[in-house]
């Protein structure tokens, strides 16, 4: 019986012990809240970070004081790692403490970059280009997007002028600066996008059956607002050779003429052209010492390349005339006291002679537009010419090119003002 007696007084004498431990822990939790809500008295306003703190230890103090059942453990083998309640509290209080990857906020809008990359922001590199027909090279900075309007995620296409639309609102938009890979992807789809709901449209069907919409038809279907300075655009045509007498093209500018008017005209101030050439649109952006070029299909800079691309010209960019390759044969002769024998021994050798400059600056961009994306039309229309052969489409037609001036609608007298 005394052993008895003796076991229950021990086992009362632990629980009054463990009972003593949590009251003493909840004094001094009690105690750290109070001092901080003593802190915070005087304060108009108090910060997020101590409001928090206090809904925090707030529900930790909310604690229920229960009376432990008898033969409980002090140690709770029921928590995950063995150890007591109060180490419980411990760890749940850290919990509280640690950042949760799930509250970082990101300032990318969920779906603008659906891509497998999700923000890539790409470079510039100095490259040099040959020209399809082979008799030009172009040393400048080029950008690479990572798909043009022909690729699988965008099925734009003939898309083009549209795309150059959304680009030309970009650019105005974003002042000072150009689109990174991800947001030049991201015009490309967005204007592939807007391109085929064009194409649905019944009134469009009739009227465009190759579905290569012109400037006036996506400016009136208000894709962007924008609009055609008529007074800064021009329309001009490329010559040819022994056919410049053409009555058709007498008095019209040529497009020697119109660049000369771009870089040192009236009108040269900066700005940015969507410029229509071969059923084909793209962006020009003229800055006070730099010209870019902006084209969505890649085929136009080189025959395989499926990207859409950025040239940069400056005062680095340079523009070669490559020389066409030549063969030389050599003779070597051997002379013998009893015979004269002559070997002939001929070997074809090809060699490339160093290209021959041609221009430096941003006037490399004329020659790129020249030599570059219309090199190849015009050769085959002079062949055509001098054969005799006419094709479906009148010759000037063929010839032209336009260089559209754009503006933020309702902006002509400040939408030079926005790219300084």
């Amino acid at each position: 019986m005394e052993m008895e007696s003796s076991q229950s007084e021990t086992e009362e004498e632990t629980d009054q012990s463990y009972q003593r431990i949590k009251t003493i822990d909840l004094i001094r939790s009690q105690s750290l809240h109070e001092t901080i809500i003593y802190k915070n008295q005087g304060k108009e306003q108090a910060t997020s970070y101590e409001v928090l703190e206090k809904i925090k230890l707030t529900r930790l103090l909310s604690w229920n004081i229960r009376k432990k059942p008898k033969d409980a453990p002090l140690l709770n083998k029921a928590n995950g790692e063995g150890g007591d309640d109060i180490d419980n509290a411990r760890r749940t209080l850290l919990s509280y403490l640690k950042p949760r990857k799930d509250r970082v906020k990101s300032g990318i809008k969920d779906g603008e970059f659906m891509d497998s990359a999700r923000f890539e922001v790409g470079k510039w590199e100095k490259r040099t280009i040959k020209s399809r027909d082979g008799k030009l090279e172009l040393q400048t900075e080029i950008f690479l997007a990572t798909i043009d309007q022909r690729s699988e995620k965008a099925l734009g296409g003939g898309a083009c002028t549209v795309i150059a639309t959304l680009i030309t609102d970009w650019l105005y938009t974003n002042p000072n600066t150009l689109p990174l890979k991800c947001e030049l992807d991201k015009l490309i789809r967005d204007g592939s996008r807007e391109w085929r709901s064009l194409c649905e449209e019944e009134i469009h069907k009739g009227k465009f059956l190759d579905q290569h919409f012109d400037l006036d038809t996506v400016i009136q279907a208000k894709i962007r607002p924008l609009e055609v300075v008529s007074e800064k655009s021009y329309v001009g045509f490329f010559k040819l050779e022994n056919v410049n007498d053409l009555d058709v093209l007498q008095d019209a500018m040529s497009f020697d003429t119109i660049w000369d008017e771009i870089q040192n005209g009236e009108s040269s101030s900066e700005g940015v052209y969507i410029v229509s050439w071969n059923d084909h649109f793209f962006v020009l952006k003229k800055e006070r010492n730099e010209i870019y070029i902006i084209d969505t299909l890649g085929e136009r800079l080189a025959e395989g390349c499926d990207k859409a691309y950025i040239l940069k010209f400056n005062e680095d960019s340079m523009v070669f005339n490559v020389q066409p390759q030549l063969k030389t044969s050599k003779v070597e002769t051997e002379v013998d006291n009893h015979a004269s024998v002559i070997k002939n021994e001929e070997q074809e050798k090809e060699k490339e002679n160093s290209p021959e400059f041609a221009c430096k600056g941003t006037s490399c961009c004329k020659e790129f537009i020249k030599g570059f994306l219309a090199a190849i039309p015009l050769g085959e229309l002079q062949s055509n010419v001098e054969k005799g052969i006419n094709g479906n489409a009148p010759l000037h037609q063929l010839l032209q090119i336009e260089f559209h001036y754009m503006s933020p609608l309702q902006q002509n007298s400040t939408c030079v003002d926005i790219t300084n």
